[in-house]
């Protein structure tokens, strides 16, 4: 991985960077608040702990980047992939998520919950692929695996059901889990809302 701060200095001193290349490149702790990127390769960069907040992204590529701790706070994002990507604690709220693209199980640990608007994304596992304008609901603990509900499937690891081909009893007891996780997000939501507009 290259570490390029000096070579693109005149890059972040623009607001505006359009059709670069930062592919594999060591970008941890960048400071890139308010910028606007179009059309930029950040394929396999360590982006771990940039402050990347208050940014327009547009047809950028994140396949296989690590955004571990990265701050996308009230970013937007349109039609960017995110494929392979590695998230943890990555913080998007009241991000603009619009056509944007999926894969890998790490990006099923996004509080996509936190938003400020979903559209017309997709998530794709081996040759499936789902549409989704809501929040994935994910379930930790409740088998050996993640369950996770896109639109009307179920995803259990490498396998996905349609919920209603699932017998009542299973899918009431995975719709009352969905429900209460569901709730507990919107109550710390509703209180980082509070929190936001008081500062």
């Amino acid at each position: 991985m290259r570490n390029i701060y000096e070579d693109i200095s005149t890059l972040i001193q623009n607001q505006t960077i359009t059709n670069a290349d930062l592919s594999y490149n060591n970008l941890k702790a960048i400071d890139l608040d308010g910028h606007h990127f179009t059309n930029i390769n950040f394929t396999g960069a360590n982006l771990t702990t940039a402050n990347l907040s208050e940014a327009i992204f547009k047809n950028c590529t994140f396949d296989e980047a690590c955004l571990i701790d990265t701050c996308f706070c009230e970013s937007q994002f349109i039609n960017c992939s995110f494929k392979h990507t590695r998230f943890g604690s990555t913080d998007i709220c009241f991000v603009h998520m619009d056509a944007c693209y999926f894969s890998g199980h790490s990006a099923l640990t996004l509080n996509f919950i936190t938003l400020r608007t979903l559209k017309a994304c997709t998530y794709e596992q081996g040759a499936e692929t789902w549409l989704f304008n809501k929040a994935p609901i994910v379930i930790q603990g409740l088998f050996n695996t993640p369950v996770a509900l896109i639109g009307d499937s179920v995803i259990i690891g490498q396998k996905h059901i349609k919920l209603g081909t699932l017998p009542p009893s299973l899918s009431r007891y995975l719709l009352g889990h969905t429900l209460d996780a569901h709730a507990a997000v919107l109550i710390d939501n509703e209180r980082d809302q509070k929190a936001h507009t008081a500062s």
